[in-house]
């Protein structure tokens, strides 16, 4: 039994927390206790324990059935990293967590926090699991320069390779966390089969320069100075796109989206706000975050616009993460 076989026969059927302690392979487990339902029937009336229960049933359905995309996909060869974005406000939904897990299947999707937490832990959703490393908190990672948290990243890699994930593998990643990822490759060459990313600003975003809309993302200063246009475009000579840095036959992808003056919200009200401040000020259109043309890059592979996706909304759509899906290996 291979070690990714013995970690997730060890979690299949208790749910856990795993504090781990970086290289050292070190860890032990906090399991959840278990409740005693002969003891709740005692208390509860049988009809209203058999709604619950119902209930309980047709919620596990409806979770199972959180994805989009081919019915039966063909099985990926590797697995699948994620990355989030800036300040890590846009946060994946179960809903694309369990289109991912659709495709690749239950232990072989990773989700990374660029922080200094180390804690490894589970999530069940769809009754598949997904594999997470770091503080998963709003504003709780994406706040550093790029090449810190590609730093970072290489180090929960290192830490998840404990448990189960492959030395290769494929990564989706979404607007600034293209660029952390766009960076790995430049410091690790020859360990990831493909990237795509979504609403990935590789030109920039001017408003990264405007201090109202910065003035949202406490705390995040330092990663923000590294998305104006004039830091990308220096960032864009030093990691230029290159399959050559990917496993042979690796490709780098795009997907971008839109808005229009009544889209959305997002997480803090950020896009309404930095849609006004992009069509307004510098006269262009947006995804409430991102120039329209600005998440495309020369040498990348463009799949779609989502004309109707908002920059949110590219981590929530479970559209989003089949199309990307389709794409990997």
């Amino acid at each position: 039994m291979d070690r990714k076989c013995r970690f997730m026969a060890t979690v299949k059927n208790s749910p856990c927390v795993f504090r781990g302690n970086g290289f050292t392979g070190g860890s032990h487990f906090l399991f959840k206790e278990r409740r005693n339902i002969m003891g709740i029937k005692k208390i509860i009336p049988g009809h209203v324990l058999f709604t619950a229960c119902l209930i309980a049933a047709l919620s596990c359905s409806t979770a199972a059935q959180r994805f989009v995309g081919e019915e039966y996909p063909q099985r990926k060869n590797y697995d699948l990293v994620l990355v989030h974005g800036l300040g890590n406000v846009h946060q994946w939904s179960d809903e694309f967590l369990g289109t991912c897990l659709h495709y690749f299947g239950s232990g072989n999707v990773y989700v990374i926090y660029t922080n200094k937490s180390n804690t490894v832990y589970t999530r069940d959703i769809g009754g598949k699991t997904v594999i997470l490393c770091g503080n998963s908190t709003m504003f709780g990672a994406g706040r550093d320069f790029i090449h810190i948290q590609a730093k970072l990243m290489k180090e929960k890699i290192g830490i998840l390779k404990q448990y189960g994930l492959g030395d290769r593998f494929n990564i989706i990643a979404h607007s600034m966390g293209g660029l952390t990822s766009r960076r790995f490759l430049c410091d690790n060459p020859g360990t990831v089969t493909a990237l795509v990313t979504l609403g990935t600003p590789h030109k920039g975003s001017p408003l990264a320069d405007s201090f109202e809309w910065a003035g949202l993302f406490v705390g995040a200063k330092d990663a923000i100075s590294d998305l104006s246009p004039k830091r990308c475009a220096e960032f864009n000579i030093t990691c230029p796109i290159s399959g050559s840095l990917l496993v042979s036959g690796g490709r780098i992808y795009t997907i971008d989206g839109g808005m229009s003056r009544t889209g959305g919200f997002g997480a803090l009200g950020e896009l309404p706000a930095g849609w006004q401040v992009l069509k307004k000020v510098y006269g262009v259109n947006n995804d409430g975050m991102v120039p329209d043309g600005y998440a495309r890059i020369e040498g990348a592979v463009h799949i779609k616009t989502f004309e109707d996706c908002d920059h949110y909304e590219l981590v929530r759509r479970a559209g989003v993460a089949a199309l990307a899906c389709q794409y990997l290996r």
